[in-house]
């Protein structure tokens, strides 16, 4: 008893001013509304936050795969328009080479054995025409060299150009014949002068 006296003692000398903390129960039920209602739209905004970032990612890697088809196909396009342009000059090989062989046989300067050395050279260069398209043809399957398309096109150009060869080889030939044959006639035409 003698220390209840004391602390008392020594709490009445003891100015202290307080309040008591009051709650107003219509304030805190407000307070918590609002904090179900700002969570309810944290959650909703972050989900549909997820939504349109999902789609997005969606959207992106949809738009990747359609840009990597149509680079393939216009790769593929480009290495067709190659492969026309090759076979054209193959079919304007033929051509020339025919049409010369059939103009030599009409020339009474050029002999047979000179038309079957045209035959032989023009033979040779429709052979070595020939292993080139059946190359550029190998190339264009997927499955018959691993590159990329752009190589397989570089191929191509070159293939392309060694064709672009030939067919000036065969031109070249062609004239070297119908020079032969002029300068037979001129020299025909000096020795009955």
């Amino acid at each position: 008893m003698k220390y209840i006296t004391i602390f008392l003692a020594l709490f009445s000398f003891y100015n202290s001013y307080g309040q008591w903390v009051v709650e107003d129960p219509a304030v805190a039920g407000l307070m918590t509304e609002l904090n179900v209602m700002v969570t309810s739209n944290q959650v909703e905004n972050s989900t549909e936050f997820v939504q349109q970032t999902s789609t997005l990612k969606e959207t992106l890697d949809f738009i990747k795969q359609v840009n990597e088809k149509v680079k393939k196909i216009n790769n593929k396009i480009n290495n067709v328009i190659y492969y026309k342009d090759l076979i054209e000059t193959q079919l304007k090989i033929i051509k020339y080479q025919i049409e010369y062989i059939a103009a030599l046989k009409e020339d009474d300067k050029i002999t047979v054995e000179e038309i079957q050395v045209v035959n032989e050279i023009f033979g040779k260069l429709l052979t070595k025409s020939e292993k080139l398209l059946e190359l550029a043809a190998n190339t264009l399957k997927d499955d018959f060299f691993e590159m990329d398309d752009w190589q397989r096109l570089d191929i191509l150009k070159d293939i392309n150009e060694q064709l672009t060869d030939i067919l000036c080889q065969v031109n070249i030939t062609q004239r070297n014949f119908y020079y032969l044959s002029r300068d037979r006639e001129l020299f025909d035409t000096f020795k009955n002068w």
